[in-house]
Parts: structure tokens; C-alpha cells; sequence
């Protein structure tokens, strides 16, 4: 196979925002207790294809709250679109920033704030890299099709480098309130 070739069947393995429509979703987050369910708090996702800075990009905020308002956690991503690759990450806690990360070539600079102590971050990472706090937006973005598997590196800021694994083992459908969905 020619070296195009590959690098073309590499392309068309990544994720891309293509698959992914706008949205505003708000999940209910519960425990089993005594085999009932139990709602414990409440998470909102919203998803939006907009231009920044002359490039377009995928903007994803998760904001979960709950125990009464003692836990509340939003989460900011800016994407690449054609890629999924992050740009910026904000992690904010009770209203307060707690990480701040930008991506750029091979890298991830910003900052860390606990118990009031700014840290700096600056890691070296392998390319390409998407964000490890985002899961389902990542894989929605894939051409998942039976069979298929995919390694995608990531960086968390608690956890490091890592990889997403993950192999479609099969498909079915799943009942929502809007109707029956393929997945």
C-alpha cells in the first residue's frame, strides 16, 4: 500500500464532528439504593458547532449538580471539528475555576488551582491527543460500525496519558422518549 494510502485509511478512523448535531440535553443522575433508583442530581449537556477565531469548532459544556448543591462541576471543551482534538479545557468547582488547559502542538499548558495554590501544567504529549474528560462526544464522532476498534491517546489532567480502547462489539436498538434509536 502506498504511503498515501495509509495515511487516507488513518484520516478516515479519526473523529469529526460531522456525525454530531447540535444540542442541549438534561440527564437525571441516579443510584440504585435497595433496587430502586434514586435521583441524586441532574447533568446538562450542551453541544454547539460555532466559529471561533475564524475556525470552526465544536464547543461542549457539561455542568452536573447535585447533593443538595454541595457538588457542582462544569466542564468546558473547544474542539476541532474536522478532528475532535481539543483547543481549551476549563474545569470550574462550586462557580470557581479550578483547571484551565490550552492544546497546541504536541503540548497542554494552563493551570491547576487547589485549596487556593495556582500550579502550573505544561505536559509534553504524544500526537494526535483528544481530551480525556469527554467520552461520549468523542465516541459519537467515530464511524463506529460493527467490528471496528479504535486507540485513541488522551490527556486528563488527574490522570495523564492514557487511551481510549474501544472495539464496536454489535448493535441494537434503544427505546427514548422521542422513539425508538439504532445504537
Amino acid at each position: 500500500m502506498s504511503p498515501f494510502f495509509l495515511a487516507q485509511l488513518a484520516l478516515s478512523s479519526l473523529p469529526s464532528a460531522d456525525p454530531i448535531a447540535d444540542s442541549g440535553t438534561c440527564y437525571s443522575i441516579a443510584r440504585m439504593r435497595d433496587g430502586e433508583s434514586q435521583s441524586i442530581g441532574v447533568a446538562w449537556q450542551d453541544v454547539r458547532h460555532v466559529q471561533r477565531d475564524g475556525a470552526k469548532v465544536l464547543e461542549v459544556v457539561v455542568h452536573q449538580r447535585g447533593a443538595g448543591g454541595r457538588f457542582d462541576m462544569r466542564d468546558a471543551f473547544v474542539l476541532d471539528e474536522g478532528t475532535l482534538q481539543p483547543i481549551e479545557f476549563e474545569n470550574s468547582r462550586r462557580g470557581q475555576v479550578h483547571v484551565a488547559l490550552r492544546y497546541g502542538p504536541g503540548s497542554a499548558e494552563g493551570y491547576r488551582i487547589d485549596e487556593g495554590v495556582t500550579r502550573p501544567i505544561k505536559v509534553d504529549l504524544p500526537e494526535p491527543i483528544w481530551e480525556g474528560n469527554l467520552f461520549g462526544v468523542t465516541v459519537a464522532g467515530l464511524p463506529l460500525a460493527e467490528g471496528a476498534t479504535f486507540h485513541l491517546p488522551t490527556f486528563q489532567y488527574d490522570k495523564g496519558i492514557a487511551a481510549f480502547e474501544i472495539t464496536v462489539t454489535g448493535s441494537e436498538v434503544v427505546a427514548t422518549p422521542e422513539g425508538p434509536v439504532d445504537a
